[in-house]
């Protein structure tokens, strides 16, 4: 089985920010080789996740709300640190750094 490796770097703006990244993973499996495989998508920051949501009216804010609602600002770690940070990384946990997807027919 071959494997192949593509990467691409995302600028963000910070907390709580939703970027979509379709287009890049469409673009990425139509110029694949394999007409089928499966693709995984990884994030090296500990502070981010990869999930997949539907880019509907107001979907992006109702799941920012959740998580802000689940996973609050306020940990004992940022007393113990000078990021304020731990948060992110519960988020991250939780949430996933990586997703596998499938392509079929050169499609997600």
């Amino acid at each position: 089985m071959a494997v192949l490796n593509n990467k691409f770097i995302i600028s963000s703006v910070g907390n709580n920010d939703l970027i979509d990244i379709t287009e890049k993973i469409k673009y990425i499996a139509f110029n694949c080789e394999a007409q089928n495989a499966i693709i995984n998508i990884f994030t090296k920051s500990a502070h981010s996740s990869i999930i997949t949501l539907d880019y509907e009216k107001g979907l992006g804010q109702d799941f920012i709300s959740c998580i802000k609602n689940i996973i609050p600002t306020n940990y004992k770690q940022d007393n113990f640190s000078n990021d304020n940070s731990a948060y992110s990384h519960i988020r991250a946990s939780i949430l996933g750094r990586n997703i596998t997807l499938s392509i079929i027919d050169k499609k997600l």
